[in-house]
């Protein structure tokens, strides 16, 4: 089982086990290794480090210590050193011809061209007359399909220009570091062994599911059950007592008149 495993790794990483080991040299002289094989060295998508410059085959390119790109072109007067432009920002640049017609024309860029401009940035258009039929020409029109050229003060020539425009270069998916699909790599079958039977992928072990225990409900807690609360007896309001009869206010009699004396008059001191 291990062996078959081994055999589907390899097989998904392009390594064929059944190489003949006569066909891989790695060897060294005088401070460098050589690398001799029957196929492209291949790193998997891995990161080349600490590299000091990367010369191509019949140093036809080069990428050198100070990150400039050369390539070396054959001329009459020998090899020439061409270098790539640099920039502070990922941009392209664009260069072509036209003419007016009528004191107008629309430059249109090719469908691949307009692919890889960013849009979120405006072009930057140089456009130079190479006749002295028109009065002057100026860029009123720029998007990523192209640019529009009018000659000024109403001309109407049929003038010829040379053109540069420099664009932001749009970041595609695919350079973003979009990471491949694991599920394409079910469809590499891995190498055929000398009696020409292929190695069986076996199958991938599925941990088994757990199981979660069961939730135990909590136990259910009776309900207290308060004694009837007993009311007060009633209060018995208290007998009204009668009032008390109070004795009748007694009358003072009557003082009886003095008696009569004859109408004898007293006067002075008294009789004797």
């Amino acid at each position: 089982k291990l062996e078959q495993q081994v055999q589907t790794i390899a097989a998904v990483e392009g390594i064929d086990l059944n190489a003949d080991p006569a066909d891989l040299n790695v060897g060294g002289g005088g401070g460098a290794i050589a690398y001799s094989g029957a196929g492209d060295l291949n790193v998997s998508g891995n990161a080349i480090l600490n590299v000091l410059k990367i010369v191509a085959k019949n140093s036809n390119w080069a990428i050198d210590e100070n990150g400039l790109l050369i390539a070396k072109v054959t001329t009459s007067q020998g090899d020439k050193n061409i270098y790539g432009m640099a920039s502070e920002s990922a941009e392209i640049t664009i260069s072509g011809t036209g003419t007016l017609q009528m004191g107008e024309v629309l430059i249109t860029f090719a469908t691949d061209t307009q692919e890889i401009i960013d849009e979120s940035a405006p072009l930057k258009v140089n456009v130079t007359l190479t006749s002295i039929d028109a009065k002057g020409v100026a860029v009123i029109e720029k998007t990523v399909q192209g640019f529009k050229v009018k000659e000024l003060d109403g001309g109407s020539s049929n003038a010829t220009f040379d053109w540069m425009v420099i664009a932001k270069r749009k970041i595609l998916l695919s350079e973003a570091g979009a990471q491949t699909d694991p599920s394409s790599m079910n469809n590499i079958e891995p190498p055929a062994s000398d009696g020409g039977s292929s190695a069986e992928t076996p199958p991938i072990e599925q941990p088994a599911a757990e199981t979660p225990p069961a939730e135990t409900p909590p136990a259910e807690t009776p309900p207290v059950e308060n004694p009837p609360v007993e009311a007060p007896p009633a209060e018995t309001p208290p007998a009204e007592q009668p009032p008390a009869e109070s004795p009748p206010a007694e009358t003072p009699p009557a003082e009886s008149p003095p008696a009569d004396t004859g109408g004898n008059e007293t006067s002075g001191a008294p009789t004797p």
